[in-house]
């Protein structure tokens, strides 16, 4: 019990000496930590002019060079997306490639003059009942039959549409 007593003393102690030095050294640091000062200004407010602009070269528009750019993409996403089929891919996957499919043609029929684009325009149809298909709900989508369609479309884009053969109808 003495010993018991002795412990509790010693923190009591302990305690007392800690109040004492709080409150010999002040509250300080507190008053600082929470009084308000106004933020000194280091910015000067004078105007520094540039000496040396940079000039940057107007940006050269290739439409050979985008139409390409376009085609080559163009067979990346239907690969993916007959790949997607085959594996069994969710809808909405099936949906987001359809609709790369269709941005990168329309943007090579924006591309082309003529009779090609026309001709083009008619591939976009077809490719857009796919994009109608994949808009129902899964009871009613016939994949293969959309998978089939694809194939057959993208056969004919890459051989009537390829860069050779296209190449006098680009736009200049």
């Amino acid at each position: 019990m003495r010993k018991i007593k002795m412990k509790n003393v010693g923190v009591t102690v302990l305690l007392w000496v800690l109040v004492c030095s709080i409150l010999v050294s002040g509250c300080e640091p507190l008053r600082k930590k929470f009084t308000r000062t106004k933020k000194t200004s280091v910015e000067s407010s004078e105007f520094e002019p540039i000496l040396s602009p940079i000039e940057y070269p107007e940006r050269v528009y290739d439409p050979v060079a985008d139409y390409k750019y376009r085609l080559s993409l163009f067979r990346v996403w239907q690969k993916e997306f007959i790949s997607g089929i085959q594996d069994n891919t969710h809808t909405k996957r099936l949906q987001y490639l359809m609709n790369s499919i269709l941005t990168q043609v329309e943007e090579m029929q924006k591309l082309l003059v003529g009779n090609k684009a026309v001709e083009l325009g008619k591939e976009i149809k077809v490719l857009k009942e796919c994009q109608d298909g994949l808009n129902k709900p899964e009871a009613f989508q016939d994949l293969q039959a959309m998978e089939r369609k694809m194939k057959t479309v993208s056969k004919s884009i890459i051989a009537n549409f390829s860069f050779k053969s296209v190449e006098g109808d680009i736009k200049k």
